[in-house]
């Protein structure tokens, strides 16, 4: 694996940990609703009570996705390419993922008051994005 490779595998292996990161500990999207006693703030975190029952577990898969990424990248730099595979795909599948749940969300949050995508939601977007970039760049070389 040359340099440049490297670098690439190092990048994606930061991002991705960085976004498990934020996906596990930080707020994917949220919304605001009027109530009898005024407007009231939800947010969409895995185990939140306030969300749908199935956002922890597309959150749980998302998270999964990226810490497969992390093992590929971190496989990938023991120069086992063998894993360019697994980790394009994985990032491939968390883009996706990601994206259809914040479509989701917000099509689901159309009578909120107010609704917005979280710091989980850009932090998946961004890794997984740059991931699938990264692992396709390496295949042209």
């Amino acid at each position: 694996m040359n340099d440049q490779n490297k670098q690439f595998m190092t990048i994606t292996l930061i991002l991705s940990l960085l976004a498990a990161v934020l996906v596990a500990l930080t707020d994917f999207a949220g919304w605001t609703e009027n109530t009898y006693y005024g407007q009231r703030d939800y947010f969409v975190f895995i185990g939140s009570e306030s969300a749908p029952g199935y956002a922890s577990t597309i959150l749980l898969i998302i998270l999964g996705m990226h810490l497969v990424s992390v093992y590929s990248s971190y496989i990938m730099m023991s120069n086992n390419p063998s894993t360019k595979s697994i980790g394009k795909t994985a990032n491939g599948f968390a883009l996706a993922v990601t994206i259809l749940s914040a479509v989701l969300f917000l099509t689901l949050a159309e009578e909120a008051v107010d609704a917005w995508l979280d710091t989980g939601f850009y932090a998946s977007l961004i890794a997984s994005g740059s991931g699938v970039f990264f692992f396709s760049k390496m295949d042209k070389q």
